[in-house]
């Protein structure tokens, strides 16, 4: 039998969580605005890997990829739940109202999407102070507890990304 099949005690379950629960995790941190949406996806990453452990094939991928495939999975599924769909009645609507409306949905969209990428573009504390104060209305004081920073530095890391996001949004707009 070939020694990566999971019968192997080297692919237990603990040892892969202690093995690779770090990296997993410090992938997701990266990509979420919350600290605390890095853990429960890893937390869910790891919950899949114990349900399904004895169906891997080490033919078909390492542990590591195999992982990390189950990591990207999950990142997927957390930003398609996320994500705003368009809905085909308020589609319609806007039609019938007039092709201004449209158009200004559209445009409106448009400059979501800008702002969003921009707030993915920024360093992760940034991000996070981003996140926590105009979308979680979070006050500072609270966001330095939770990031384990000075209140100052939470204004003043919130003041700079701010910056950052008016001049990318600015340079976006022109391509606009």
């Amino acid at each position: 039998m070939n020694s990566q099949h999971t019968s192997s005690p080297s692919y237990s379950f603990d040892k892969l969580y202690a093995m690779y629960r770090d990296s997993v995790f410090n992938y997701l941190k990266r990509r979420c605005a919350s600290f605390h949406d890095a853990e429960d996806l890893t937390q869910q990453v790891f919950e899949y890997i114990l349900k399904r452990l004895d169906s891997y094939d080490p033919e078909k991928a390492s542990i590591k990829n195999w992982i990390f495939m189950i990591c990207v999975s999950r990142w997927k599924n957390y930003c398609r739940d996320r994500k705003l769909f368009c809905d085909i009645d308020a589609i319609s609507e806007f039609v019938e109202n007039g092709k201004d409306d449209l158009e200004k949905s559209i445009w409106i969209g448009e400059i979501r999407n800008a702002i969003a990428n921009a707030i993915d573009a920024l360093p992760l504390t940034q991000k996070q102070i981003i996140v926590f104060r105009y979308f979680r209305n979070v006050p500072y004081a609270q966001i330095a507890q939770r990031l384990g920073i000075s209140e100052t530095s939470a204004r003043v890391s919130c003041h700079r990304a701010l910056e950052k996001l008016r001049n990318t949004i600015k340079i976006q707009e022109c391509a606009l």
